[in-house]
C-alpha cells in the first residue's frame, strides 16, 4: 500500500499538474479528506527547491480556504438539523451549557482537538454551531 502511495505522489510531482493537485488535496483535506498533502508538498519542494516556499504558501492558502468551507459546511448543516438535535438528542439547556463552557475554555478545546488529525475537521464545524 505504501508503494502505491509513493508511486502516486511521485507521478503527480513529475507532472505539470502536481501543484494544482497538491492545492486540491490540501483544500479538501482541511475539511473532509483524511489524507494530508504533505507527501506531495515534500516531493514538489524537493524536486524544485527554489520553489519550495511558493509551494508551501499555495498549500497553506488552499488549506485555509478548505477550513473556511468546512466551517461553512458546519454552519449550513447545523441550520438544517438543529431542530432535530435540540428536540430528540439533547436539551437546549445542555447545548447552551456546552456552548458557554466552550467559550470559556476555547483555547484548551482547540488545543485538545489538535492532538488528533481527524478531530480538527469536526472542530471547525462545531465552531459554526456555537456562533
Amino acid at each position: 500500500m505504501l508503494k502505491k502511495l509513493y508511486d502516486w505522489v511521485i507521478r503527480w510531482a513529475e507532472t505539470k499538474y502536481g501543484v494544482p493537485v497538491m492545492a486540491f488535496v490540501s483544500f479538501i483535506e482541511s475539511s473532509v479528506f483524511p489524507i494530508p498533502p504533505d507527501p506531495l508538498l515534500m516531493a514538489l519542494g524537493l524536486s524544485k527547491p527554489n520553489k519550495a516556499i511558493l509551494y508551501a504558501i499555495i498549500c497553506s492558502v488552499a488549506s485555509i480556504a478548505g477550513g473556511l468551507v468546512g466551517y461553512l459546511i458546519g454552519w449550513t448543516i447545523w441550520e438544517i438539523v438543529s431542530e432535530f438535535f435540540l428536540t430528540y438528542l439533547f436539551s437546549v439547556d445542555a447545548f447552551n451549557y456546552v456552548g458557554i463552557k466552550y467559550n470559556e475554555n476555547a483555547f484548551l478545546a482547540i488545543l485538545g482537538r489538535l492532538s488528533h488529525q481527524y478531530h480538527i475537521k469536526f472542530l471547525q464545524s462545531q465552531q459554526a454551531f456555537l456562533k
